[in-house]
């Protein structure tokens, strides 16, 4: 499962990147996931897939800049 959700969040980053769309939508939508995932979906809290988002995905997220666009 927690390889479907970073894959999940990994599709979102593309197509926000890809598409131009509003990356603090996208951001906070994915986080929503995360959120539900590791509180959810697993037995004990996932605090390996929040430091994946923490120290991989929400840096990614925050360095898009459309202003070269």
């Amino acid at each position: 499962m927690e390889e479907k959700v970073k894959q999940w969040i990994k599709k979102e980053y593309k197509d926000v990147r890809l598409y131009h769309g509003n990356v603090s939508i996208v951001r906070n939508r994915c986080y929503g996931v995360l959120m539900f995932a590791i509180n959810e979906l697993f037995d004990e809290y996932n605090e390996q897939l929040v430091h994946w988002w923490d120290r991989e995905m929400l840096p990614k997220f925050n360095a898009i800049d459309y202003s070269n666009y």
